[in-house]
């Protein structure tokens, strides 16, 4: 599942669904790969049924120029 929300022209990010826990796709990326995500639970708060919308995605905000961010999306995709 793939999510684009426009920021600034030059800036946006993806909400990724990940197939594991995505506190822990998070840290992995951190440690394998220097690439630094936000769980999407910290960016939703649960419902009154308990559950978080955020829970299975990571934020990857792509800021960097295109040549780094596509480098940055090649170690991502190889690390996960």
């Amino acid at each position: 599942h793939l999510h684009r929300q426009q920021r600034r022209p030059k800036d946006w990010h993806l909400m990724l669904r990940m197939p594991a826990f995505a506190p822990v796709a998070a840290k992995r990326l951190w440690t394998k790969a220097a690439i630094r995500v936000l769980p999407g639970q910290y960016l939703s708060v649960a419902g009154p049924d308990g559950i978080n919308p955020g829970d299975p995605y990571i934020r990857v905000a792509l800021v960097a120029e295109p040549e780094n961010s596509k480098e940055a999306l090649s170690r991502l995709a190889n690390s996960l």
